[in-house]
């Protein structure tokens, strides 16, 4: 699905850069794109490093990796910095973080939300290879009512709802810019959801009775439905036809291990799985089934309908008598 919300995606190395520039022009790239930091390495002129970066909604997404080095983030770096941001920060080799005079050890897979107004510092290793998102203060409070108490704190990225963040992180790296499998707003929203449930505690301010959630639950499901063949639909959205806050909308969704996106896609599916197997619409061509039905790319709507059906839609047409 073509996007004017993303940005193309900016590669950087140092592979052509003089040796002497290397890590003079690496520390410009990160504070002109993602964060102004002090950094330091041990030479130089033995430094090497790679950086992506793309521009995700409100969400700015960076792969950087390369030599080791050390980098502190001061209470100088922050008075010339622009606005505020959280930083989710994924690694993919361990690595050494200090916030709010406190030390952790980061294995491969975990994660840390970072707040760009507190000082900290960071110590990683030779061929680190780590991923961050940068996200506005209002998508964060949006899910997590006091963020400062996640700030800082090891997100373990080796099981329960930590794993499944950690590995929404890779698939958010690598998304293609311009072939995205929904809309922006409901990335997003995902992420929100998955940083509350990796939280340990996150998702507990609230508890939701049984009899609740299941009302709860139906109400989230009619409006879904009702608008799922609206190409740009929101967790937002269903929410507030609901009347509950999208924190509550994915926590009540999550207790019976299911999620916005797989609930969306279901609908939009046996909405458009209605539309091949009725004679009446016969005359529209398959793209436009799809679009009807909600789906905005032609080839998300054939892989959607092969794997929940397991038929492409043009056979499924085909095969209805």
């Amino acid at each position: 699905m073509p996007s004017d919300e993303t940005a193309p995606i900016f590669r950087w190395n140092t592979d052509e850069i003089p040796i002497h520039h290397r890590f003079d022009q690496y520390v410009e790239m990160v504070r002109k794109n993602l964060i102004c930091v002090t950094t330091y390495c041990d030479d130089p002129r033995d430094f090497i490093t790679d950086m992506q970066m793309t521009q995700l909604g409100r969400l700015r997404i960076a792969s950087i990796g390369g030599s080791a080095k050390q980098s502190a983030r001061t209470s100088q770096n922050i008075k010339a910095s622009g606005d505020r941001a959280f930083h989710l920060v994924s690694g993919r080799t361990g690595w050494d973080f200090q916030c709010k005079e406190q030390r952790i050890k980061l294995n491969s897979t975990d994660l840390v939300l970072i707040d760009t107004e507190l000082e900290y510092a960071s110590q990683l290793p030779d061929a680190f290879r780590n991923h961050t998102i940068s996200i506005p203060p209002d998508v964060v409070r949006k899910w997590l009512p006091d963020p400062d108490r996640a700030v800082g704190m090891r997100l373990e990225g080796d099981n329960g709802w930590g794993r499944v963040l950690s590995a929404y992180v890779d698939q958010l790296i690598h998304l293609d810019e311009a072939q995205l499998p929904l809309p922006v707003a409901v990335l997003e929203d995902h992420l929100g959801a998955l940083i509350t449930l990796a939280v340990p505690g996150g998702a507990e301010d609230s508890v939701i009775k049984k009899s609740t959630h299941e009302d709860l639950r139906n109400r989230i499901v009619e409006s879904l439905r009702q608008r799922c063949t609206e190409p740009g639909l929101t967790a937002a959205q269903v929410a507030a036809d609901a009347r509950i806050s999208p924190r509550t909308l994915h926590r009540v969704l999550s207790a019976g291990k299911e999620t916005f996106g797989t609930l969306l896609i279901a609908a939009r599916s046996d909405v458009a799985y209605r539309l091949l197997l009725s004679p009446q619409f016969d005359a529209f061509i398959i793209a436009d089934i799809g679009f009807r039905a909600g789906f905005a790319d032609e080839s998300h709507f054939s892989r959607t309908m092969r794997a929940r059906y397991g038929y492409p839609p043009a056979q499924l047409r085909r095969m209805r008598s």
